[in-house]
């Protein structure tokens, strides 16, 4: 027959092993959940880093093409400045800005009908007469604005009856004429002393300036 003690300590040391495996295992579930929580945190903490890193990469850039403006417009004002104060870029501008006459030079707008009466003008100042003139009136389509603008071909006919001198100081004008005008065909009929000439002929407009100004938003 076993003894009574024997029997308590094996039941005494099957409690503390049974207690020990308790402990351990909440032990081990315990710091399994503080190292998931720890790399959330750690995970979060990167994240935040990472996209503060790339927001103050964004800033220094973006000061960066600030500071450029800032020096560009500055260096503009100083040349527009330098370009008023300048004397008559062409000759009998009667006065007008310089910065006016580069406008009418290269106008920002379409402005069909404007061009209509420059070249009005100009048939009255070389004594012929204007019979006709056709173009396409599109200044709704034209383009108003680009990030990098160029000139745009803008194409118009006129005809004008004058005498050959007339005719001759027409086409002299044009040549010397401040915005840029190219005569694409030329045809004359009559005689000297009344000549009729028909033009095909190409101006330009260049769009104004788009700033781009854009907006992004980090996440």
């Amino acid at each position: 027959m076993k003894s009574p003690n024997i029997n308590a300590n094996v039941i005494s040391k099957h409690v503390k092993i049974k207690n020990s495996s308790k402990i351990v295992y909440i032990t081990i579930m315990v710091s399994a959940i503080v190292i998931a929580f720890s790399l959330a945190i750690l995970n979060s903490l990167y994240g935040q880093w990472r996209f503060n890193e790339r927001l103050h990469a964004e800033k220094e850039r973006v000061l960066d093409k600030l500071e450029t403006n800032l020096a560009n417009a500055k260096s503009l004002k100083s040349s527009f400045a330098s370009l008023e104060a300048a004397g008559e870029i062409i000759p009998g501008q009667n006065g007008r800005p310089n910065s006016t006459v580069i406008l009418d030079a290269l106008p920002s707008r379409y402005d069909y009908p404007a061009l209509a009466t420059a070249m009005d003008v100009l048939a009255e100042e070389s004594g012929v007469i204007l019979d006709s003139f056709d173009g396409e009136d599109a200044e709704t389509q034209a383009e108003v604005s680009a990030v990098e603008p160029r000139p745009i071909e803008i194409e118009y006919t006129m005809s004008v009856t004058g005498s050959y001198d007339q005719i001759n100081q027409f086409m002299q004008n044009i040549e010397r004429s401040i915005r840029p005008i190219s005569l694409s065909d030329v045809a004359l009929s009559g005689k000297t002393t009344e000549l009729r000439g028909a033009f095909s002929m190409i101006t330009y407009y260049q769009p104004t300036v788009d700033l781009n100004v854009i907006t992004r938003t980090f996440k």
